[in-house]
């Protein structure tokens, strides 16, 4: 199935396929001031590995240079019936003419494709680098989908110094690295998956979320660590391992994606500092100049944002945490959802705005993104 982008953006055809090795479309994202790992063909390929299916959608001019693209993830929810997500995407190329139809097409052929899957539900959460101009309002998306990718973060910039990042962070947060920098705590990459995963149970009984399995990290670390795009920090304290960091690496961005501490195995109060630190550190000398923290709470954001303060219950979260190492979050783009087929749309009403928006349609969300 293929589409033709419109109004003078040149000749380019959209099409789509399961996601492959091929490997143009992830330098074209890597190389993107918007890329994002979670784009790549090879994220996708760790769903496929765990039973999801994904599938990626190009925009090539005539002599087959990619001008944008999206990668979508379809998970089975039932017999006949799949969702469909996009985070981060679509992604056109930087300067492009017309980018605002090159961007429609390639929505307009998400929509198609995601209906031939039998799609029931598909949600876009675009890049903020990359503004869809009101496309996905225009072709009936709406807001209230569960987001499948953090809508506000906090982002260190590595270009600073150790003496500017140590400034922009909180009181406390900087004495704590301090005295990190000073405590027994001794951090090295491993690839002890099972070890991690154990740390990451452990963290996930602690602060009440649902934990990744093991699977999912396995198949990650099989696809991603070839191309060096995961890595796993431990921090060991008398050579018995108290916490762990999984970090992805991708066009310039270390991205903190989840935590593991074993908080009955002792060691100081300032291992996640000491962990954090070294991400810094070793993200700086690989040439990244961004560390994403992974998500933050977006209500929190923009009442920050705002000049608010934080309340006492999230004085007490993990986002919390993260917000001494820099005061100011980012704000990103939003979910959108749609039913693709034209039939049912008209079926979409508040009930089902107020389904995704529940519990329920949280863990969801949850469900699908993690298989």
């Amino acid at each position: 199935m293929a589409a033709s982008s419109a109004r003078g953006s040149g000749s380019v055809q959209v099409t789509s396929a399961p996601v492959s090795a091929d490997a143009s479309w992830d330098r074209f994202l890597a190389a993107h001031p918007a890329g994002d790992v979670v784009q790549s063909a090879a994220w996708g390929r760790t769903k496929v590995s765990i039973g999801q299916r994904a599938r990626l959608t190009v925009a090539r001019r005539t002599d087959g240079s990619l001008v944008g693209g999206a990668m979508v993830v379809m998970s089975r929810l039932g017999a006949g019936m799949h969702v469909g997500y996009v985070a981060r995407g679509p992604i056109v190329e930087v300067g492009v003419q017309d980018a605002d139809a090159v961007f429609g097409a390639i929505v307009s052929q998400l929509m198609g494709d995601a209906h031939e899957q039998q799609c029931r539900l598909l949600v876009v959460q675009p890049s903020a680098e990359v503004p869809d101009d009101g496309c996905l309002e225009r072709l009936g998306f709406r807001l209230g989908a569960p987001q499948v990718s953090p809508d506000a973060t906090i982002r260190l910039d590595l270009v600073r110094s150790d003496e500017e990042l140590l400034a922009a962070m909180s009181p406390m947060r900087r004495r704590n690295v301090r005295k990190a920098l000073r405590s027994p705590v001794v951090v090295e990459a491993s690839d002890d998956v099972e070890l991690f995963h154990r740390l990451h149970r452990a963290s996930a009984a602690r602060q009440g979320f649902e934990p990744r399995s093991l699977e999912y990290l396995r198949s990650q670390w099989t696809v991603l660590r070839p191309a060096g795009i995961v890595s796993i920090l431990l921090a060991r304290v008398a050579g018995a391992p108290v916490a762990g960091l999984w970090i992805t690496t991708f066009a310039g961005t270390a991205t903190y994606r989840l935590p593991g501490w074993d908080a009955s195995a002792g060691g100081t109060a300032n291992v996640n500092e000491a962990l954090h630190w070294a991400v810094v550190q070793r993200s700086r000398a690989a040439g990244c100049r961004t560390y994403d923290l992974g998500g933050f709470d977006r209500s929190m954001a923009e009442r920050i944002l705002a000049g608010g303060e934080p309340d006492d219950e999230f004085r007490r979260s993990a986002g919390y945490v993260m917000l001494g190492f820099d005061s100011a979050p980012v704000l990103l783009a939003r979910a959108r959802w749609i039913v693709p087929g034209r039939a049912l749309r008209p079926f979409a009403s508040p009930l089902l705005v107020r389904a995704l928006q529940s519990d329920r349609g949280r863990r969801l969300a949850n469900r699908f993104r993690n298989g």
